[in-house]
């Protein structure tokens, strides 16, 4: 605003100045006429008063000459005044742009300040509005921090409680195993000892029959084996150049149904013609006559020896 007042204060001054000399450049040229008249006026006087027409001439010549030299200094002084007047308006329209420029400047400057402060409450308002979301933020966090002990508290206590109301029910589910436990290792040993005397008098009854069944199968061996050898004493046929009482021992496999499937000499008696003969009674006395029993059978006769000795 100071600058502003100083430009005009600087106008006003200019625009004075300007006036002034107008002034002058008009009193100037009113006064112009009446020195010409005065000047072309006193030829006239001279020529009444019968002057040389030479020095009239010459009296005409400069005062055309004076006055064309006043008109060129006027001219000057006007061209002068012109340039002053110019040169005066380029400075006050100079001092105008400036003026204009500044107070364009000063207006773009009140706007960036505007701005500025603008920007500046702007920013302190996000400041602020910050500072209360921190601050909102903090609270919130507080609030549930508490919350979160409150209910871990709580959960801490439901926690206690449930494992205190636990381990009252595994004390209690413990005792009614143990109860459960002595009642079942009871039975337990109850049906172990019947167990016992009944698997005790199972193989009791099992010695018993087995016994029953080995006496039985050793008869059944027996028999089979005298009828075994009974059969091919019979098929047998003695060599005509056999002298004494020779035996040998014969490896024999059967089918199950007692038919010969391979005869060999085990152990030899010594004699070719006896062995080769017993080997052929074998063979000839097949089928041979095996018990009945195929677990008798598969145990004592599917593959034997037997010692082969005629009378």
């Amino acid at each position: 605003m100071d600058k502003i007042k100083q430009y005009q204060l600087f106008f006003l001054i200019a625009f004075m100045g300007h006036l002034s000399i107008l002034g002058l450049f008009s009193l100037n040229y009113h006064n112009e006429n009446p020195v010409v008249k005065v000047q072309l006026e006193t030829p006239e006087i001279i020529q009444a008063s019968l002057l040389d027409e030479t020095r009239v001439i010459q009296k005409a010549k400069e005062l055309k000459q004076a006055q064309e030299t006043k008109k060129r200094l006027q001219q000057k002084q006007k061209d002068n005044i012109t340039r002053q007047i110019k040169k005066e308006r380029q400075l006050l329209q100079a001092a105008k742009d400036k003026r204009k420029k500044e107070e364009s400047k000063a207006k773009q400057d009140q706007q960036v300040e505007r701005k500025r402060l603008a920007k500046l409450k702007k920013t302190v308002a996000l400041e602020k509005k910050k500072q209360a979301a921190i601050k909102q933020k903090k609270i919130a966090v507080e609030k549930k921090r508490q919350a979160d002990a409150k209910r871990l508290k709580d959960q801490q206590e439901k926690a206690l409680a449930i494992k205190k109301a636990a381990e009252k029910q595994q004390k209690i589910a413990a005792e009614k195993k143990r109860v459960a436990d002595a009642e079942k290792l009871r039975l337990q040993k109850v049906t172990n000892e019947n167990k016992r005397i009944a698997n005790a008098k199972a193989a009791k009854e099992r010695a018993v029959l087995q016994a029953k069944n080995a006496k039985i199968a050793k008869q059944a061996v027996a028999s089979a084996a005298m009828a075994i050898d009974r059969k091919v004493t019979q098929a047998w046929n003695r060599p005509s150049n056999m002298t004494g009482k020779l035996s040998c021992q014969i490896k024999v496999n059967l089918l199950p149904t007692g038919d010969v499937m391979s005869a060999s000499i085990g152990k030899s008696s010594g004699s070719a013609v006896f062995d080769a003969s017993a080997e052929r009674a074998v063979y000839k006395a097949s089928p041979l006559p095996v018990p009945k029993d195929t677990v008798i059978f598969e145990r004592n006769f599917r593959s034997f020896r037997f010692n082969f000795a005629p009378k």
